[in-house]
C-alpha cells in the first residue's frame, strides 16, 4: 500500500504538540518536523489519522520501525483522547482514515506481543 503525502498535516500536528517532537520534547519547526507512524509503517501499512505523530528527525530516523517505549503509548492514548475531536475534524479534510478504536487496539496487541516476547528490552527511547 501506498503511503500519503504526509507534509499537509505537519501544521496540525505541530500545532497540538506545541511546536515539540512528541519524543524528546525538543522544539522543532514546521519544516523541520516530521511526521511519524506511532505504530510502525512495517507493522502496520495504514495511514490511520490518530497514529500519526511529529517528531524531529533525529527521533524518526532512530525510532524507525520499532515502537515507543511503554511510556509513549500511554502519552499517544492520552494525546488521542485529549484532541480526539480536532484529529478526526482535521483529518477528515484530507481523507485520511479515522478510527481511533482501531488505531489503539492494533497498538495494543503489537504492545502485548512485544513485551510477552522481550518485556521491555523490545522497545525504542531517545
Amino acid at each position: 500500500m501506498d503511503r500519503n503525502n504526509l507534509s499537509q498535516i505537519k501544521p496540525f500536528f505541530h500545532k497540538i504538540q506545541k511546536g515539540c517532537c512528541f519524543y524528546c520534547g525538543q522544539k522543532v519547526s514546521i519544516n523541520a518536523g516530521e511526521i511519524d507512524h506511532f505504530i510502525p509503517w512495517s507493522l502496520y501499512q495504514y495511514d490511520t489519522a490518530h497514529n500519526f505523530v511529529l517528531a524531529d528527525k533525529t527521533c524518526n530516523t532512530r525510532k524507525s520501525n520499532k515502537l515507543a517505549a511503554n511510556h509513549f503509548y500511554e502519552k499517544w492514548l492520552r494525546r488521542n483522547a485529549q484532541f480526539q475531536t480536532e484529529i478526526t475534524e482535521e483529518m477528515e479534510k484530507y481523507n485520511f482514515l479515522v478510527d481511533r478504536q482501531r488505531s489503539e487496539s492494533i497498538a495494543k496487541n503489537y504492545y502485548l506481543q512485544t513485551f510477552k516476547l522481550h518485556e521491555d528490552h523490545g522497545f525504542w527511547q531517545p
